[in-house]
């Protein structure tokens, strides 16, 4: 029995290991994508000031 519940935990541990190491994936990969999104936003602002500068 001891063995059994010694295994129940490894595999708990495995588990959790496993479920943190994707969490942090998918953490990093949330973060990545918001500077390329900013890079877009700032090169659209531009051409809207572009556009501002050229109506001005």
């Amino acid at each position: 029995m001891d063995e059994i519940l010694r295994y129940k935990r490894a595999v708990i541990v495995v588990i959790i290991i496993i479920a943190a190491i994707i969490c942090i994936v998918f953490y990093f990969l949330t973060l990545v994508p918001p500077p390329s999104y900013e890079e877009k936003d700032t090169t659209s602002s531009n051409t809207c000031m572009g556009r501002g500068r050229v109506i001005i």
